[in-house]
């Protein structure tokens, strides 16, 4: 009788540690799925990137029903719009720009319908200041300022509509540095594509979750690079803040397919990335364990 209890408590014990272990299981299947990025999520976050990027300026709130869009293009037109000059003041040499002054004139005299105050003026610019219309040149000078003596220029236009012509300033630069079967290569790629003169989050999220499923985690971080370099440090700071919390979640798909996988070096070089990029950041801890739970 007392041989037959102590089987029994022993299967008991190992039902119930099996079942702690199957909850286990599942507890950080769920942490994984939910803390990490599929290829789906990921374009709709390079959209949100993209437009972003694009129609910052409109999306800036105005108070004033102006069309802000319409009003920077009016700025930089070469005769109706904002006159630049050379300026000196304290010995130091401000060129190709204007004061708040000129600019709260040239708002008060292009807005007469809807400006009443030298004040409303300058709350626009000073909107405009936030899109990054303009770079103010003075230092120290953190809003706009309607004064003579605060010094800004226009920043160049960004046409990104005239794919054609960028294409051709790219495939320039690589024959003027001998790399033609670079230029040839960018040829066969954007001909090879439906819309070559748009941009293509689809596309994107391929390239990158290609190499999350090959382990290619270098060439990985170089991509991840390039795109923060050329897309999302053009965004406004929320978005950039958002584009490093998608990197995080892409780091932890590669840990998945990693351990799926059962590949060590491809942890090994996961976990000494974030261990350097992430010095004991708490949300990192629980995945440091997960391989060996996981592989067990």
């Amino acid at each position: 009788v007392i041989a037959g209890g102590q089987r029994q408590r022993g299967r008991r014990d190992t039902t119930e540690t099996k079942q702690r272990a199957t909850e286990k299981k599942r507890r950080q299947k769920g942490f994984v799925t939910h803390d990490t990025m599929s290829e789906k999520k990921f374009q709709k976050a390079l959209k949100l990137f993209q437009r972003n990027l694009s129609q910052k300026i409109i999306e800036i709130p105005l108070d004033l029903p102006v069309d802000v869009e319409e009003l920077v293009a009016k700025m930089r037109h070469p005769s109706l719009g904002l006159q630049v000059r050379d300026y000196t003041w304290r010995m130091k040499h401000y060129g190709h720009c204007f004061n708040g002054n000129e600019l709260v004139d040239w708002l008060m005299q292009n807005l007469k319908q809807t400006l009443d105050s030298r004040e409303k003026a300058a709350k626009i610019a000073e909107h405009l200041r936030k899109c990054e219309v303009f770079d103010t040149l003075v230092a120290g000078v953190q809003k706009f300022v309607d004064s003579p003596f605060v010094f800004y220029r226009l920043k160049n236009p960004v046409e990104l509509e005239d794919w054609s012509y960028l294409d051709g300033l790219v495939h320039e630069y690589l024959v003027y540095r001998g790399l033609m079967s670079t230029s040839m290569q960018m040829d066969r790629e954007l001909s090879a594509r439906d819309h070559p003169q748009s941009f293509d989050p689809i596309l994107i999220s391929r390239q990158v979750f290609g190499l999350v499923d090959s382990l290619h985690f270098s060439q990985l971080l170089e991509m991840w690079d390039l795109l923060e370099l050329r897309i999302f440090s053009k965004s406004s700071t929320a978005i950039l803040e958002l584009s490093q919390q998608v990197f995080a979640k892409i780091l932890k798909m590669y840990i998945v397919v990693a351990i799926r996988s059962k590949s060590q070096q491809g942890l090994n070089d996961a976990f000494k990335f974030i261990a350097e990029r992430f010095p004991r950041h708490p949300e990192w801890n629980p995945w440091f364990s997960l391989p060996y739970t996981m592989m067990s």
